[in-house]
Parts: C-alpha cells; structure tokens; sequence
C-alpha cells in the first residue's frame, strides 16, 4: 500500500501505466535565418492559442464548466501577453538561438521567478507556464510526445493514450492540465501522481471532473509499471498488486 493525497473520494481499479516526459531534442546551434526562426516562434504561438481555445471551448463549454473553462482563458492570455513573446524574440534576434532553445531559456526563467515568491497562490502559477511552455514546444518540435524508451504516444493532436483491454492507472511525476484533458479518459480509470498540490491546476481540474486522482504518492516505482492497482480515494491510498480476492472485497 503506497499514500498519498486524494482529490477526489473515488475509487478505480487499473492496470498501471508508468509515464515520463521524454526531453525535447533542441538546437543548440547559432541560426543563420533569424526571419525564419522568428516566423515558426510566431505561428507555434498562435497555434497553440488556438489549441487552449479549443480545449477551453469544446471540453468545458457547459455553465457548470466555467471554472476549469478559466484554467485555459489563464493560460491563453499568458500567451497572449507580449512579455513572454518579447523576450523570447530578443534572444532569437541577439543570441542566434533557435525557437526551441528560446522558449525553453525564457519560460523556464518566469518559472523560477513564480517559485521564489512567499504567496503559495503565485507559486503554483509556475506550472502554469510549464505547460504552456510544453504546448508551445509541441507545436515547434512536432507536436508529439512520446512515452520514456516506448514507441507509445501519450498526447499530440488527439491525444490518446495506447490502446489498451482493460482500464489503465497513470502514474507520473506531475501532470499539467492540458495533458489531462487530452488524455483518452474512456480508457483511464485513474491517475496518481508523485507530486502536486491541492491548489495546483491540476487539482481542481481533476476535482471539476470529478475523477480518481491522488497526488503526492512519493512511492510510486517504475516497477509497478503493467501491474494491477486499486485506487482508495475514501482513504487516500494506492494497493499495488492486490489478490483477486482483495479486488472482490474492495468490490
């Protein structure tokens, strides 16, 4: 038995499903075409304004959804902003840099900035701009993301999770909210996460859907990787492995 937070009292019963961002491969080259780089800096910009809209406008259309709606209308205008845009530019045009290099250097930057503040509010403002960093950098690399070491696909246009016979349990570090919503959730019985807070994006997106999440599981191994799982929200734990028999009494 491993512990952690619950987000929601559900339960789920799964096979689980070990996930780890793989690195961007970046250029770390000086650029000879500074009007080139500036143009793909552009339009990833505006493709993944696009995209949040998108997510914003068709998964959370509903009056009941206005609040997880604002989680990506915060992370449009944080886009949008022309700070972030500015900056970005500058390195491109005085440091050679390429688009991806640029956009890892300045978003990574505000981050830091977000996490060295007192306010806990601000402080999670720093996931939110490592995930719009990753829909950018996405969107500049391919727009794909894999699986660590698997030829599985995650997320990308459609967003779905490897196709599987049963339910699956995702366990992962952390998760950022755009990943969550392009996640195949018909599929997904249940995510555990080994980090994230109760004030995270993350969270009250987890808690709007009302879907079996726990955070903070500092236990969680790769070797539980494709072993069965119980998810206990009443009692914020994960069983690894149980016997039939506990699945037919959790049941």
């Amino acid at each position: 038995m491993a512990k952690g937070v619950s987000i929601t009292q559900k339960t789920a019963i799964g096979r689980i499903l070990i996930y780890k961002r793989k690195n961007y491969l970046i250029n770390d080259n000086e650029i000879s075409d500074v009007e080139s780089e500036l143009e793909r800096l552009d339009i990833a910009f505006c493709k993944a304004v696009e995209e949040l809209k998108a997510l914003q406008e068709t998964k959370f259309a509903s009056d009941t959804d206005t609040e997880l709606a604002e989680i990506f209308k915060a992370h449009v205008m944080m886009l949008e902003d022309e700070y972030l845009r500015t900056e970005v530019r500058k390195m491109i045009i005085d440091q050679k840099k390429s688009a991806e290099r640029a956009v890892d250097t300045v978003f990574d930057e505000q981050a830091k900035i977000f996490n060295q503040m007192d306010d806990t509010y601000m402080k999670e403002r720093a996931a939110d701009i490592y995930d719009i960093k990753h829909t950018v950098m996405d969107i500049l690399c391919g727009n794909e993301m894999f699986m660590q070491e698997k030829e599985e696909i995650l997320s990308g246009t459609e967003g779905l999770l490897p196709e599987k016979e049963e339910p699956v349990i995702l366990m992962t570090k952390d998760l950022f909210p755009s990943e969550m919503v392009k996640l195949n959730i018909p599929m997904l019985a249940g995510i555990v996460l080994k980090e994230g807070s109760m004030n995270s994006h993350m969270a009250i997106l987890a808690k709007g859907m009302d879907f079996p999440t726990i955070i903070q599981c500092k236990d969680i191994d790769v070797d539980w990787e494709g072993k069965k799982a119980v998810i206990d929200g009443k009692n914020s734990c994960i069983y690894v492995d149980p016997t039939e028999q506990f699945i037919q009494d959790f049941i």
